[in-house]
């Protein structure tokens, strides 16, 4: 069963483009077809795609807030247990994506590291042992002009 709101939000998620190709397929079937699990969603209706592929859509979904687990009894399929997902009236909050570390980045904190030990090793109260593991842990690193 669809409530109004529910139809409501589908309709304007789906006519904004608020969701990438294959998140709006997975919504839509939950949308007209929910309560469903993921497995049902692979079976019936997404057969054609690797079936590894829809439960990531599905947690990115619940994420987003566009979709719900409503309950979990056994598939009809497989007869092990399993959520049934539903839609909800929420339009898509934006996923947080992580940052991925550039070369850049890495460069920039391994400057800073570098700094820190050549002045930990300049530093005359640093104990002698501490300068002579500094020492040997950097001679393949350039020398600072």
């Amino acid at each position: 069963m669809v409530y109004k709101n529910s139809l409501d939000a589908y309709h304007q998620i789906k006519a904004e483009g608020l969701l990438s190709k294959r998140r709006l397929q997975v919504y839509e079937i939950i949308a007209k077809h929910g309560p469903i699990n993921p497995n049902q969603i692979y079976q019936n209706y997404l057969h054609f795609l690797p079936q590894h592929s829809v439960t990531p859509r599905l947690i990115e979904l619940v994420r987003q807030g566009v979709i719900r687990e409503e309950f979990s009894k056994p598939c009809p399929l497989t007869g092990h247990m399993s959520g049934f997902f539903v839609s909800t009236n929420n339009l898509p909050k934006k996923l947080e994506v992580k940052k991925r570390r550039t070369r850049k980045d890495l460069e920039q904190r391994y400057d800073a590291y570098r700094a820190a030990l050549v002045a930990i090793w300049k530093d005359k109260r640093a104990p002698v042992w501490v300068r002579d593991i500094i020492r040997e842990n950097t001679k393949h690193l350039k020398k600072e002009k």
